[in-house]
């Protein structure tokens, strides 16, 4: 998880659709004796803001890794699809991030680390725009990004129903062709 974690898996634990992200969890997945992970972090909410800084450096990495030779649509619907829960990792990405967002309702800080989440999203979304063409404007941008998470979300709270291949079918849709 940065800050010196040996951090292998996500935090959060959202089995039987509970998600519950808590220091116990945290220092199990770092595989680290609780007492160490308060030595690094000064608070619950300070581990969180780690999670949300890993979320965003997970997706920046995902980012990176796309092969070089994709053209302008395919890099853009490659990296689209990257922002979505399609497999096990990027599912708990999308769950660490509504949950520390609820959180961050009621929380400034909170609220500002999963904003660093959120941005990198838009940022996306603006670079796959950019990729696919001619500029559409702020307005194609911020409708491409409650696309993307609104997919992301409907495929982690309806997983029974809205599966990997739905959302993937929904965005190119969307996409140009």
């Amino acid at each position: 998880m940065g800050e010196g974690c040996g951090h292998r898996g996500a935090a959060v634990d959202s089995s039987g659709g509970n998600a519950t992200l808590t220091v116990r969890r945290v220092a199990a997945e770092a595989q680290i004796p609780t007492s160490s992970l308060y030595e690094l972090f000064s608070s619950q909410d300070a581990v969180r803001a780690a999670v949300m800084r890993e979320v965003t450096d997970r997706m920046g990495q995902r980012l990176a890794a796309m092969p070089a030779d994709l053209s302008g649509q395919q890099w853009a619907r490659a990296a689209l699809r990257g922002l979505l829960p399609l497999n096990p990792q990027p599912r708990q990405e999308v769950i660490a991030t509504l949950y520390i967002g609820a959180l961050g309702l009621h929380n400034p800080d909170l609220r500002a680390a999963w904003r660093l989440a959120d941005d990198a999203v838009r940022e996306t979304c603006r670079r796959a725009l950019d990729a696919m063409g001619p500029d559409g404007g702020q307005a194609q941008q911020d409708q491409l990004h409650v696309v993307i998470d609104r997919l992301a979300r409907q495929v982690v709270m309806h997983d029974h129903q809205r599966s990997p291949d739905w959302a993937i079918a929904v965005l190119d849709r969307m996409l140009p062709a």
